[in-house]
């Protein structure tokens, strides 16, 4: 993962913390992978927030950076990892994000 572009599908922070919150895998409804590519790549569709995660959790902004149109501006996945870090940190402190 390192300094490569999170966007990368297979290791993509983007993918696998949706995943993570929602239980459930995301584009699950996408059955090949030519579907997929055409969804994702050509049509710019990006996984569903999960409901346990409000619209200005850190997590959910790292999801949405790890997406974002400009591939030079996505997190890196050790960027991604430095957001999570900051988001154990501060609520296993006890304070909310």
């Amino acid at each position: 993962m390192g300094g490569e572009p999170c966007i990368e599908y297979t290791q993509n922070p983007g993918l696998k913390l949706p995943q993570i919150f929602s239980g459930r895998l995301p584009y699950e409804e996408i059955l090949t992978d030519e579907l997929f590519l055409q969804r994702v790549v050509e049509q710019d569709v990006r996984p569903a927030r999960p409901a346990c995660l409000p619209e200005k959790h850190i997590v959910w902004k790292t999801i949405q950076e790890c997406w974002a149109p400009n591939r030079k501006k996505r997190l890196t996945a050790s960027r991604a990892e430095d957001h999570l870090n900051l988001v154990l940190e501060t609520e296993g402190a006890g304070t909310s994000t």
